[in-house]
């Protein structure tokens, strides 16, 4: 591959990782909010639900500050940390099927490893 197809490949993967975890994320956020209002007549919402909500916010942010160009790296970061606490979340819940989440850690830490590289061969360019 050529330097220039490997770049754009990563930028391509960027993308599309971002975008991926934005709309699981809206789609997240969506889903606990109709579940708090179908709660509301019952009067009892449970922690659970309190927790998925604050997790998609969070990651909502970090999905647009990751495909954001000033603050990509900070997004990279804060995106990692949710889906590790998303990881843990799954393991206390008893939930055992977190390998999309393995995937998603596994992209974005390839786009910082690239992200790095690429700073690293322009300062020694100069």
């Amino acid at each position: 591959m050529t330097r220039w197809t490997t770049q754009h490949a990563i930028e391509a993967l960027r993308w599309v990782l971002g975008l991926v975890l934005l709309w699981a994320s809206c789609q997240l956020l969506w889903a606990m909010i109709v579940k708090m209002q179908a709660a509301t007549g019952s009067g009892h919402i449970g922690p659970h639900v309190w927790i998925l909500l604050g997790l998609a916010s969070v990651e909502i942010v970090a999905a647009i500050m990751f495909l954001a160009p000033v603050v990509n790296v900070a997004g990279s970061y804060l995106l990692l940390g949710v889906i590790a606490f998303a990881i843990l979340f799954h393991l206390l819940q008893g939930q055992f099927d977190f390998g999309a989440l393995l995937v998603y850690a596994s992209a974005v830490t390839v786009w910082l490893a690239h992200r790095r590289e690429a700073q690293a061969g322009a300062r020694d360019e100069r």
